[in-house]
């Protein structure tokens, strides 16, 4: 799949979209044995006990797998039930095992799993995901997904988030807690390597996902407009 750069990309964006595609050139060639849809959901990985061992977000979804990140790391073989939470506080829980496992940078892991034997209900998955869909969304968008922080001025906290989709001109991420509509932001986004890759960033939509979790839509300005955007404090 060829990238098409807009105007609007900075250095850092063009730099890291290259690298992702790189990425999911070697990711699909030697991880799968399924064709997986890119879709980005918050997950809770269950013991036997029903006791949350770790948080993260779907990478891809198959009716017999997932490929998901998190930021614990996760061992070969172990069984776990993958809840998937779906928007209005809706989860569907599947037990699976782990396959494989790498480094996804520093702080976060990569792992694949294979489903036990109930299928995931692809169909619901893809109707629930509708109904949060932002229709601006480019077409030329990468669906990846990939640890980012929000940094927003002054005083105001940093946000956790994890990309949902990405391209020369904007980002589309999900986020555990709201960010102001139209306000600028700093992005941080983590890439495969663990190199870091910094943007500014405008949300130009917001829609609440579940209680903790908000899916959010970014706007990054043109090469010309960035560079007043240097002398503003982020958190």
């Amino acid at each position: 799949m060829q990238v098409k750069m807009s105007r609007f990309a900075s250095p850092e964006i063009e730099r890291l979209l290259k690298k992702l595609e790189a990425a999911e050139e070697n990711y699909n060639t030697n991880l799968r044995s399924v064709e997986r849809e890119k879709r980005v959901l918050p997950i809770h990985i269950l013991d036997s006990d029903g006791v949350a061992r770790s948080i993260g977000y779907t990478r891809d979804i198959s009716a017999n797998g997932v490929g998901m990140v998190t930021p614990k790391r996760l061992e070969n073989g172990a069984e776990m039930t993958v809840e998937l939470k779906l928007p209005e506080e809706k989860s569907a829980g599947y037990l699976a095992t782990c396959r494989w496992t790498e480094a996804l940078g520093d702080s976060f892991f990569a792992s694949g799993w294979e489903l036990a034997a109930k299928q995931i209900d692809m169909e619901m998955i893809e109707d629930a995901l509708a109904k949060m869909e932002w229709t601006g969304s480019p077409e030329n968008r990468i669906k990846f997904s990939i640890p980012a922080t929000i940094q927003q001025k002054g005083q105001l906290p940093t946000v956790e988030a994890f990309t949902g989709s990405l391209a020369g001109d904007g980002a589309s991420l999900i986020a555990n807690q709201e960010v102001p509509l139209n306000s600028f932001c700093k992005l941080k986004i983590v890439g495969q390597d663990g190199e870091v890759y910094e943007m500014i960033a405008k949300c130009v939509w917001s829609k609440q996902y579940s209680q903790d979790h908000w899916l959010t839509a970014w706007e990054f300005p043109r090469l010309d407009r960035v560079a007043k955007f240097h002398s503003v404090s982020f958190r």
